[in-house]
This record gives structure tokens, C-alpha cells and sequence, in this order.
């Protein structure tokens, strides 16, 4: 599997949004078709929206879905203004120093295209990309979530880092629907073949990146998708105990991407 390291995320800062160019946009991914010519719609599957405003049911990424250079090129700008402000509905503050942002089929797709475009690597890295990421998208039994430690004091930053090992063990999501019934999962962090994000000996640190996979139960998953309400819990013995809602929009958001793949 190619390496999801923190250097890859660190190059993806969005640049300032143009604002002559991205007032057409909403946070939402049924705006991605606003940007492609209607030819394209036959050749990407990039889309969580046919033409109609209806919901695609997806399989993973494929090939098929990324676009070339020469379009999605030009229309970059826009792109990233849309991948900004998809990031800014799907991410939870957690303390002032963590965050969980909830990644699905668009923003992966946003994500690939994105690495393409700055490294310019061909079809050899499209395969690389979709190898790397294909393992966040969301299925009908779990939903994946970027995990990522900052210190803004890089004097601070090896100690704090130091402090949070283990923390990618202690985020469960809860959730309660109409009927009173409650649920929760706690999270894992995603097996990565070859690469451990703690190390270990004399200089411990955790890495300031992680992924982690909510999975399921077959009740679970069922349950979910009647909740009315949720809560990220985190309890850690260095960070603290921190609980957050998760909003209704971005609820109603994990619910409909597991929907879409079952």
C-alpha cells in the first residue's frame, strides 16, 4: 500500500479561495457537477449526484473516475474551493489541538485529483492513489475519519506528540435515535501494511496523522441510520476527556454515505 504520510497532507493547505470564481459554490458534493461538461458525465463516476440531483449508489473508486489533466486543470481553483469547504462541513475540533474530519467518496476523489496535479505522476500514480485511499472510503458498515495532532508551538510540538501516544485507540462515535436506543463504536486505526504511525523506543512519538475506521455490526449499522443524534467521545490520559456533537447536517451526511454503499 503507497505510504498516507504527514508530508502528503501538509502539501494539500488549500490556497487562499478565489472568490471571482467559487461563488457559485455550496458545500455540498452535488456542486462538483456544476463544474464538467455534460460528455464527461458518461466517463466519471466522481459524482455522488447523477444530473438529476439523485443519489448514485457507489462502488469504489475506479480508474474510470479520475479526470485528466486538461480538465480538471483549469477548473482546479474551483475544485479546491469546493474541497475546502466540503473539509470545513465534515471536520470536528476536539480541545484545541485535534481534529476528526470525516472523509467520503468525494472527498477522496477530490484528494486523488489533487495529488495528481501536484506531482504530475502519470498513469502509474493514479494506481498508487487509488491503492492508498480506496481503504477510507465509507461502505455500509463503516465510515473513516482523518485523524490529525496539532502543535503550533514546534518547540512543543515532539512533547505533545510524545503525550497523545495511543490516542488514535480512544475515539468512539455515540449516537441515540427517536425510540430512545442508543448505540456506539469505537474507532480502530486503519491497518497500513508496513508502516507503524507510533514509534517506538528512547524518542516515542505518535504521528501527527492518523486514520481510523468506525466499523459496524450488521444491528449497528441499522441503528445508525435511525440516529438523531451523535457525539464524538475522545478519553485519553494525557489530552483529556472531550465530547462534541456531531451536527445534523454532517449526521445526516455519514448516514447517507453508508447508504450509498449497501
Amino acid at each position: 500500500m503507497n505510504p498516507l504520510n504527514v508530508s502528503r497532507f501538509t502539501r494539500m493547505t488549500p490556497a487562499s479561495v478565489n472568490r471571482t470564481t467559487s461563488s457559485r459554490f455550496l458545500a455540498s458534493a452535488s456542486q462538483i457537477r456544476d463544474l464538467l461538461p455534460t460528455n464527461q458525465w458518461k466517463l466519471s463516476g466522481a459524482l455522488s449526484f447523477d444530473k438529476d440531483g439523485q443519489e448514485k449508489k457507489w462502488p469504489a473508486l475506479s480508474r474510470k473516475e479520475i479526470l485528466p489533466d486538461s480538465l480538471y486543470g483549469p477548473l482546479r481553483q474551483d475544485f479546491r474551493s469546493l474541497r475546502k469547504a466540503m473539509r470545513q462541513e465534515r471536520r470536528l475540533q476536539l480541545g484545541d489541538k485535534v481534529t476528526l474530519s470525516f472523509e467520503n467518496h468525494d472527498t477522496i476523489w477530490l484528494q486523488i485529483q489533487e495529488m495528481l496535479a501536484i506531482e504530475g505522476g502519470g498513469s502509474e500514480q493514479v494506481t498508487d492513489e487509488l491503492l492508498a485511499y480506496t481503504d477510507l472510503l465509507p461502505t455500509s458498515s463503516q465510515v473513516c475519519a482523518t485523524l490529525m495532532l496539532a502543535e503550533p508551538n514546534v518547540a512543543k510540538r515532539v512533547a505533545f506528540l510524545t503525550q497523545c501516544v495511543g490516542i488514535e485507540h480512544c475515539f468512539t462515535l455515540q449516537w441515540s435515535n427517536a425510540q430512545g436506543a442508543a448505540g456506539s463504536v469505537t474507532a480502530a486505526p486503519l491497518e497500513e501494511e508496513g508502516i507503524d504511525r507510533t514509534r517506538k523506543g528512547e524518542d516515542t512519538k505518535t504521528s501527527a496523522v492518523h486514520f481510523l475506521v468506525f466499523q459496524f455490526a450488521s444491528d449497528e449499522s441499522a441503528s445508525f441510520a435511525g440516529a438523531v443524534e451523535a457525539f464524538i467521545h475522545c478519553e485519553h490520559g494525557s489530552y483529556g476527556t472531550h465530547t462534541v456533537p456531531v451536527t445534523g447536517k454532517l449526521l445526516e451526511s455519514l448516514q447517507k454515505d453508508m447508504l450509498c454503499r449497501m
